[in-house]
């Protein structure tokens, strides 16, 4: 009864939570409802009713549903629409799993994850949670505008009649998508966490983006921001397990990758403010894009135009390796890899910053 009564009160104070005076009110009742529930506290060890619990057959049906393949509405994989990486991921991104997905500015972190985000969208009708705290939300519309209607970023200048009534087709389209934008900032881990969890209970969500993860913060004091920022991602890998749910986070790299010598690929120990990310994640994904570097050719001489590098660099549940993608001429589409293009002047004097035996691809 006690505890019926605390929840009608957090209800109560929910319709007012822009109340400050009602804030600290509202997390002491959520201190008292913690204390009320003995299974929230993980301290503890509780003798289970079942003496064959923990018991590996408890375990096996959910494995048995994953090496089947099981897809639908109860697949525990949720595919990213690039044949080649959902084959190295084993399908895709699993339920219960924290993938980051690391890159230097300008390497098209966002485009894979707006693709990503609208092959969900359109072709399996997935409810998406998406955080941002580095574009506004708008933005990231207008992203998702583009992929949808295949038309250029929007730009300055007047736009013909067709192509404006084409865009505004295809933004209604856009709003009956099961997507669900928060662009709140500053980010706290303790807020995304009850977020989440309200997302997946009123809307079914059944993954969460985050753009990026070094945006976040806690409440907690730690001594550096390699230990906080460790403190997140373990929270983010427990949310995922949580809610049965792939949480994927965007990464900033550092910048020593700018100045390192031959093709600056990114490395595992290049995540930025923490070494604990690659140690929380279950997967690390790393973009490269040569030409961006201006590497025009590989080392059997095919152009590099267009080209993007995604390496697994890390994976508990598969193997480790490079994939390579293609990104369209204005940058708002990224598509598997159909081929090199050819329409390319080659300047070999653009290689000359590598080591002697250094290949540039």
């Amino acid at each position: 009864m006690e505890e019926e009564t605390l929840n009608s009160l957090l209800e109560i104070l929910e319709k007012h939570r822009r109340d400050p005076e009602l804030t600290e009110l509202k997390q002491k009742l959520i201190e008292i409802l913690l204390q009320l529930d003995p299974s929230e506290d993980k301290s503890f060890f509780t003798p289970p009713e079942d003496p064959k619990a923990y018991q590996i057959s408890q375990y096996s049906p959910q494995v048995i549903n994953q090496l089947s393949g099981q897809r639908g509405k109860n697949s525990r994989v949720l595919p990213t629409g690039f044949n080649a990486l959902d084959k190295m991921l084993g399908g895709g991104l699993g339920n219960g799993e924290f993938i980051v997905l690391g890159g230097r500015p300008v390497m098209g972190k966002t485009t894979i994850m707006m693709t990503v985000i609208f092959h969900l969208l359109t072709r399996k009708k997935v409810p998406i949670y998406l955080l941002s705290t580095f574009d506004t939300a708008t933005k990231l519309v207008h992203r998702l505008h583009a992929l949808a209607g295949e038309l250029p970023e929007p730009h300055s200048g007047k736009a013909s009649e067709i192509i404006w009534d084409q865009s505004i087709d295809t933004l209604r389209s856009l709003e009956k998508l099961p997507l669900y934008l928060d662009d709140t900032s500053p980010a706290y881990i303790e807020r995304i966490l009850d977020a989440s969890r309200w997302m997946k209970t009123h809307h079914g969500i059944r993954i969460i983006f985050i753009w990026d993860l070094q945006s976040i913060r806690t409440k907690r004091q730690f001594r550096t921001r390699d230990l906080e920022l460790g403190c997140i991602c373990r929270r983010l890998r427990e949310l995922s397990r949580e809610l049965e749910i792939p949480v994927l986070a965007i990464s900033q790299l550092n910048r020593t990758v700018e100045y390192r010598g031959g093709t600056r690929r990114p490395q595992l120990a290049d995540l930025r403010d923490s070494g604990n990310i690659e140690l929380e994640a279950d997967k690390v994904l790393l973009l490269y894009r040569p030409e961006y570097y201006q590497i025009d050719v590989d080392e059997m001489g095919n152009s590099t135009k267009f080209l993007l590098e995604l390496t697994v660099a890390r994976n508990q549940t598969g193997k480790v390796g490079s994939i390579f993608l293609k990104r369209n001429a204005e940058f708002t589409k990224i598509t598997d890899f159909d081929g090199y293009t050819s329409d390319i002047t080659i300047s070999p004097r653009r290689l000359s910053d590598l080591d002697e035996n250094d290949t540039p691809f």
